[in-house]
Parts: structure tokens; C-alpha cells; sequence
């Protein structure tokens, strides 16, 4: 199918106008699914992926669940001993966070993550 010129003229101002609008998040989902209408076999294709990354996160998962499992019955007094010095170390910290938490006035440590991420 061969375009004329005032077609083809049309389709690259169409193409710059296009290109030059910003995305939103509700375009790429259309535009998403006009692909998985349009090209199925893409879709079965991602679809597969997709799939396969799960299984392999998951096998991978839980062989990480299971080498910790393994450490922490391997050095379970090692681990003890650690986790014990550290409470030590920080131990009016932590006390002062309970005292803190009960009070309904929870302030995490110095440096410590809080759920909004600060």
C-alpha cells in the first residue's frame, strides 16, 4: 500500500504531534492493551516471561530461606552471642524507643528507616 505525498505529509505532522504530547499513565495502559489486541502472540510471549521470572523468583526465594535457615542453626550461638552485644551496646536506646512506643509516641533511631521512607 503506497501512501501520496499529502498522506504521507499528514501522517508525519499526525507522528510529530503525537511525539511531542506527554504520556500519561492511563495512554500506556491503552496503548498496553491495544497491543495485546492487536499482537496476542506478544502478549502469550510476555505472558510467559512473566510467568517463568515468577518461578524463578520463588526457587530462588526459597533457596535463600533455606541457606538462612541452615546459618542460623549452624552459628545459632554465634548469632546469639552478636544480636546480644548489640542490645548491649544499644541498650538505653532501645529501652527509650519501648518507653517511647508505649506512650503511643514512637520515634525510631538515628538513622533508622521509617515507613515514609525518611
Amino acid at each position: 500500500m503506497t501512501f501520496t505525498p499529502e498522506e504521507r505529509e499528514e501522517l508525519r505532522r499526525y507522528d510529530a504531534m503525537i511525539d511531542a504530547a506527554p504520556m500519561t499513565y492511563e495512554d500506556y495502559q491503552l496503548s498496553d492493551f491495544v497491543e495485546a489486541l492487536l499482537f496476542p502472540e506478544r502478549e502469550r510471549a510476555r505472558a510467559k516471561q512473566r510467568t517463568a521470572a515468577r518461578r524463578r523468583y520463588e526457587r530462588r526465594k526459597e533457596k535463600a530461606r533455606a541457606y538462612d535457615r541452615e546459618y542460623q542453626a549452624a552459628h545459632r550461638e554465634e548469632v546469639a552471642a552478636r544480636k546480644r552485644a548489640w542490645y548491649q551496646a544499644n541498650r538505653e536506646r532501645v529501652l527509650a524507643q519501648q518507653r517511647a512506643y508505649r506512650k503511643g509516641r514512637a520515634r525510631p533511631f538515628e538513622g533508622q528507616r521509617t515507613a515514609a521512607g525518611e
